[in-house]
């Protein structure tokens, strides 16, 4: 089952990409689209680099190990800036240039403290797309394939 944050974020996207249908808007669904696969981006090298954490390895693998974890940081750091542009150009998109701007609520896609999104809080933003995402697994929007 999610957490309150995975249903209000769910919530919010439902009804974002619900007006965006509904008024035939395809830049705004095919930046949705996007920014969607960004935030599984994002869980899925999460998910890796909480598997590698967790590997056991002999004292000889040790150095592989830490090569890994360096790699699978830094491929990390790249997805989550990528991430929090997708999530500022969206909501900006929504907010000036969308056909629905006038109905979108405050925060936009963006369901935390819209405070975290403009000053760029990584922990926050990387939080809200986790939350995301659960929920889009749970409703079978996303599953392991995408």
């Amino acid at each position: 089952m999610s957490s309150a944050a995975s249903k209000e974020a769910f919530a919010r996207y439902n009804e974002i990409a619900t007006l965006l249908n509904q008024k035939g808007d395809r830049d705004g669904m095919k930046l949705l689209h996007t920014l969607i696969n960004k935030c599984a981006d994002y869980f899925r090298v999460v998910a890796d680099q909480g598997k590698l954490k967790k590997r056991g390895d002999s004292a000889s693998s040790r150095m592989q190990l830490g090569r890994d974890l360096a790699e699978v940081d830094e491929l990390r750091t790249i997805v989550h800036n990528a991430l929090i542009s997708d999530v500022v150009i969206f909501n900006r998109y929504l907010f000036t240039k969308s056909i629905v701007k006038d109905q979108i609520p405050i925060g936009g896609i963006y369901t935390f403290d819209p405070e975290t999104l403009r000053v760029r809080d990584r922990r926050a933003i990387g939080d809200w797309a986790l939350c995301l995402v659960e929920a889009l697994f749970e409703y079978h929007i996303l599953d392991d394939d995408d």
